[in-house]
């Protein structure tokens, strides 16, 4: 088998393309994302409305010096929802680097007095998740 030749001029093309993509503007927060999350967080929002729960802000900015985002945030009540995905695929949440990072974001939204909760994508259109928000969302400390 020969390996494949791109031409200079096909390279050329090829770069002008990821340069024009790298630049195509995204309203705040969007994400590169497949159909399927973008339909389960259209569900998940819908479930949300259904059930009665205040609409979660979607990639929440939380943190006043970095980038950090929440998946959903209810930032009134300072509760949040990540959705781990990659899980049992060797993802970035289950590598050692990729946990080392969500173990700072973490600890740095409780430092700012926020309530983290994780969820697995599955998980998330689920009425046990939405009762531990509901649950979440309701608890006054004593």
């Amino acid at each position: 088998m020969r390996p494949v030749r791109i031409l200079w001029s096909q390279a050329a093309l090829l770069r002008k393309i990821r340069q024009r993509q790298s630049r195509t503007p995204r309203t705040p927060g969007q994400r590169n994302g497949s159909a399927k999350e973008a339909a389960n967080r259209l569900r998940f929002l819908r479930l949300c409305e259904a059930e009665n729960l205040p609409t979660p802000v979607y990639e929440h900015k939380f943190h006043p010096e970095r980038k950090w985002r929440f998946d959903f945030a209810w930032p009134e009540q300072k509760v949040a929802l990540e959705v781990q995905g990659g899980l049992f695929v060797g993802g970035r949440h289950a590598r050692g680097a990729g946990i080392a990072r969500d173990m700072e974001k973490a600890s740095a939204a409780a430092s700012l007095g926020w309530r983290l909760l994780l969820v697995q994508p599955n998980d998330l259109c689920t009425l046990d998740t939405l009762n531990l928000i509901r649950k979440t969302i309701a608890y006054e400390p004593t």
